[in-house]
């Protein structure tokens, strides 16, 4: 490897770690503010959305860059194309969170408590873990984090059914709650997509790592 292909790979290899603490950080925060019913974390999550914008546009320039540049071969070539996998689903999660928040707020506009609130705190704690799982896998260049996050989706997805059959339930008892508690389960699908493109990151950190294409082999 040349000396600016060194450095150019460790620049890329910086920049997606910083998102990665970004996107983490901002799916905390806006399940804060669901919780809590935290209309101005909400806010600061919509708000923050355009930082993590810039910073996958830049990532994918980057990677570009040196692939036209260098003409990098085998795990050099690997480890960008994982890169810009990883670094799209760092940004779609990131709108999954401001989709969250941005929801949360439709929520507050009905009433300033959640009463009838589905009960989020066992998908929300999952899929914190399950990011930060996928995320830890990255930063340690852990293969084993990654297959614990590969495997954890399961029980989000057993969540989100969960919760929809009581969302059933919920909205036959209480039809004049049916448009809020929608609201709520629709939070349920943005989690369990979040869920979703974490274990892509720990897929794709694996192929990073060892080369092998694990999607579809594994659940």
């Amino acid at each position: 490897m040349s000396v600016h292909l060194q450095k150019d790979i460790k620049n890329v290899e910086k920049q997606l770690l910083d998102c990665s603490a970004l996107v983490e950080q901002t799916l905390i925060r806006s399940i804060n503010a669901l919780i809590n019913a935290d209309r101005e974390e909400a806010d600061r999550v919509i708000a923050g959305d355009d930082s993590i914008d810039e910073r996958e546009i830049s990532i994918e320039e980057d990677c570009l860059k040196i692939l036209a540049l260098h003409q990098p071969v085998a795990i050099d070539l690997r480890f960008l194309v994982s890169v810009l996998k990883i670094n799209n689903d760092l940004e779609r999660i990131g709108d999954y969170c401001v989709s969250i928040a941005k929801r949360t707020k439709t929520i507050l506009d009905f009433e300033d408590d959640f009463s009838y609130q589905l009960p989020f705190g066992n998908m929300t704690d999952k899929t914190i873990t399950l990011i930060k799982d996928s995320i830890n896998s990255l930063v340690m260049e852990d293969v084993k984090k990654a297959y614990t996050a590969i495997g954890s989706i399961d029980a989000i997805n057993s969540m989100k059914n969960e919760m929809f059959s009581l969302f059933i339930t919920e909205v036959q008892n209480n039809p004049e709650k049916a448009e809020i508690l929608s609201h709520q389960m629709i939070i349920a699908r943005y989690l369990d997509r979040i869920a979703e493109h974490a274990v892509n990151i720990a897929e794709d950190m694996i192929y990073m790592i060892d080369g092998e294409i694990v999607r579809h082999k594994l659940g």
